[in-house]
């Protein structure tokens, strides 16, 4: 079974998120107060690869994931939000607006309903201050992110599992 082989991938991912993501806040912690950090280059080389990743994984549409198999859609949810700090310090807000995006679409699916729920909050919350600098900055972007938030509530409250 293939499906079993790409969530044990994603599982392996996402259990090594709290550490990747503290490396590369330290490169950027680092950059933004004008020192070198030792793990640059690694830091930067995960961003870069993890983000090429999510790039990949969310123009397939979540329809592709669960086509796999829902555990694969969930394990996707998982992923995603594990890494909201990553996406947050390395995405463009039309990356994130597709993350959620994502995202959303994954709530609806009762296997990764819990992670998906659970990954647009840390996503959210990770690049709030990011995606409202670029709502206040960029008239056009306003629109796609209030879109978006929209799509990620309507999403959440559609399952009748909101508190």
């Amino acid at each position: 079974h293939q499906w079993e082989m790409v969530e044990a991938s994603l599982y392996c991912l996402t259990a090594v998120s709290r550490e990747a993501c503290a490396r590369v806040k330290s490169v950027s912690n680092a950059v933004r107060g004008g020192r070198d950090s030792p793990v640059s280059g690694d830091g930067t080389a995960t961003a870069s690869g993890l983000t090429q990743l999510a790039g990949m994984i969310c123009a397939g549409g979540a329809q592709s994931a669960s086509g796999r198999h829902p555990l694969v859609l969930s394990g996707v949810a998982s992923f995603l939000g594990g890494y909201s700090a990553i996406w947050a310090l390395s995405c463009p807000p039309p990356s994130i607006l597709q993350i959620l995006s994502y995202l959303s679409l994954a709530i609806a699916v009762p296997a990764a309903m819990e992670a998906a729920g659970k990954s647009v909050r840390s996503v959210a919350i990770a690049s709030a201050s990011m995606l409202s600098s670029a709502a206040n900055s960029t008239p056009e972007l306003y629109d796609g992110i209030s879109a978006t938030l929209a799509q990620a509530m309507d999403a959440a409250l559609a399952t009748g599992n909101a508190k």
